[in-house]
Parts: C-alpha cells; sequence; structure tokens
C-alpha cells in the first residue's frame, strides 16, 4: 500500500500506511512483553534501569 501510494504520490495515504505500521509495531511490542512476564516471571528484569 506504501509503494503504491508514494509512487502515485498520494501523501496522505503513504502517512496512514506508516501510522497504522507504527501502531503495529507498538501493539506487537506490548504483545510480546506481557507474554514474555507470564513466560519468563522469574527472571524479572533490575528496576533501576527502567524508565519510570
Amino acid at each position: 500500500m506504501m509503494m503504491m501510494a508514494t509512487s502515485s504520490f498520494d501523501v496522505p495515504l503513504a502517512f496512514a500506511g506508516l501510522f497504522s505500521l507504527a501502531l503495529l509495531g507498538i501493539a506487537l511490542y506490548s504483545v510480546f512483553a506481557v507474554i514474555e512476564q507470564r513466560v519468563c516471571g522469574w527472571a524479572n528484569r533490575k528496576q533501576e534501569f527502567a524508565m519510570v
């Protein structure tokens, strides 16, 4: 979709594709973070490096 949008100079569609990819990346990261916490709950990361 983004390749077709950029080749036809459809800038709003290209930005919509970029925005949807960013949201998909954030959602997948959150899902895998939850899965990691459930599967490897014993291996907690140190809290001193966590950004609060």
